[in-house]
């Protein structure tokens, strides 16, 4: 508005060229020249001075080409010669100060020149007329866009910058604006969807997913994106992509939001991954087949202790028993040395208890006699009388009604013995309460706890605790839970979570 004022201004007769220079160089902020009839310079102000390099005194009286000697120069003239016949335009030019003076080049021309030494303008020519209406000359006003040319060019690479940071992710990502609308689309983007960048651009983001998603004005965008209704900018959520072709794909989905001025947007993070999830399936499948197979082993080892157990009762059992009575029918025969004789019984009976515990090792009988709760029962108060121990067993009634498969009781009766074992090599314990309960119509509970010396986080996760291992393994293949709690100094506890039907 300022121009076109000073325009108006100009546009009537000079009648003193003086006092309207001194106007000008208090006012105008533009650069400015003025032409008479025949294009001679009537007016060269002080910003065109400071802009071109010339001074007032060295352009008064001279035309375009006496200043301006190039191609350029000349194509000022014409359009000189164009505002002459009544025409008001604008076109831009590129001044280039080369010894302290401008001269007009080529946009071609520039990269010969230091950016520094460059000017870009944009040169508004209007006619001006005498009182009568005649067109006395041209005003030619040059505004001086560098600075905004500069600023334009350093965003725009900036721009290309990011862009072809964004291009390059392996993730995909989409700028929307807070109505929705897809703003860019970087290269992972299309190779995760199909489309191309030109065919979502303007598109709502919704287009790009396979699920409930609808927002209205008690559900804004960023909640709708982030979690359904209310999320956490930021927060990575798990959604169906759809493709061009409308087959879906598992999608990890991170929005956050941007603050502008006046408004704001969101980065979408497109990750796909379709990889991962099938390696997560493959290696569950892996995993579930490897605890199956633990399992199988485990139930193999278990037959083959109970054949090997039925064998040494059976065959030497009974061998030893029977030599045990031929001992004893021995030592009522006369001239038999009895001192002897007490000795091979001594070493009989020796024999048979070792038999015994190595049968109650491999399989214990009382499973058999007393059940899965009964054999724990036996066991660990067995193990407290041995060892010293005060031994607390508490086991719910309840547990007796509860049908368990056969290799579910044995590898639980395993758990509890090692975990016993361990708290008479390891804990330095006084004390033990064992707790077994119900706790819905299919999972029971068994904990262990200890006043030992304590769980030490670090000697546990060293290599060697093949025992907690082998525990973990065990609950594990039976679809339980094994975890360990305890500090060095407070006790431990060991607790088992299984369903057992």
């Amino acid at each position: 508005m300022e121009v076109i004022h000073h325009r108006e201004q100009l546009a009537r007769p000079l009648n003193d060229s003086g006092q309207l220079s001194q106007a000008l160089a208090a006012n105008v902020r533009e650069g400015v020249a003025v032409f008479d009839h025949d294009l001679r310079l009537v007016l060269w102000n002080p910003c065109l001075e400071k802009v071109t390099g010339l001074a007032m005194h060295e352009v008064l009286g001279k035309q375009v080409l006496d200043l301006f000697a190039s191609s350029q120069g000349l194509e000022i003239d014409c359009n000189l010669q164009r505002a002459m016949k009544g025409e008001s335009f604008s076109l831009p030019a590129m001044l280039a100060r080369t010894s302290g003076q401008a001269r007009v080049i080529r946009n071609r021309d520039a990269r010969m020149f230091d950016e520094s030494d460059l000017v870009w303008a944009m040169l508004a020519y209007s006619p001006w007329r005498d009182d009568e209406g005649a067109i006395a000359g041209v005003i030619v006003v040059v505004s001086d866009r560098t600075e905004r040319v500069q600023a334009k060019r350093k965003l725009n690479d900036t721009w290309s910058r990011s862009q072809a940071v964004i291009n390059h992710m392996l993730d995909g990502m989409a700028m929307v604006s807070s109505e929705g609308h897809i703003e860019s689309f970087n290269l992972a983007a299309e190779r995760s969807f199909g489309y191309r960048a030109k065919e979502v651009i303007g598109q709502n983001v919704l287009m790009l997913f396979l699920c409930p998603f609808t927002y209205s004005n008690d559900c804004t965008l960023e909640q709708c994106l982030v979690s359904g209704k209310k999320g956490i900018s930021g927060v990575g959520r798990e959604v169906l992509g759809l493709r061009k072709d409308q087959s879906t794909f598992p999608l990890e989905l991170v929005v956050s939001k941007i603050a502008l001025r006046g408004g704001h947007l969101f980065t979408v993070l497109l990750r796909d991954i379709s990889t991962r999830k099938a390696a997560q399936e493959e290696l569950g499948v892996i995993t579930e087949r490897l605890r199956q197979l633990a399992a199988h082993q485990e139930s193999v080892r278990e037959a083959e202790r109970s054949r090997i157990a039925r064998e040494l009762h059976d065959e030497l059992g009974g061998q030893l028993t029977a030599l045990r009575f031929d001992v004893n029918r021995l030592s009522q025969l006369p001239g038999i040395g009895l001192e002897r004789v007490g000795q091979l019984r001594d070493s009989l009976d020796a024999a048979i208890r070792s038999t015994r515990s190595i049968i109650s090792d491999l399989r214990p009988p009382m499973l058999d006699h007393l059940g899965l709760w009964g054999a724990i029962e036996w066991y660990a108060e067995g193990l407290a009388r041995r060892c010293a121990l005060n031994c607390q067993i508490l086991i719910c009634p309840n547990l007796e009604d509860l049908k368990m498969s056969n290799n579910v009781g044995i590898s639980l009766f395993r758990v509890v013995q090692e975990a016993l074992s361990n708290i008479v090599k390891h804990a330095e314990a006084q004390s033990i309460i064992l707790r077994a309960k119900r706790l819905d119509d299919a999972v029971i509970e068994v904990k262990i706890i200890d006043d030992g010396k304590g769980l030490n986080r670090e000697d546990l996760d060293k290599t060697g605790h093949w025992g907690v291992l082998g525990m973990h393994e065990r609950v594990r293949s039976l679809g339980g839970e094994l975890a360990l709690e305890g500090a060095p100094g407070q006790g431990t506890t060991l607790r088992i979570r299984l369903r057992v039907s």
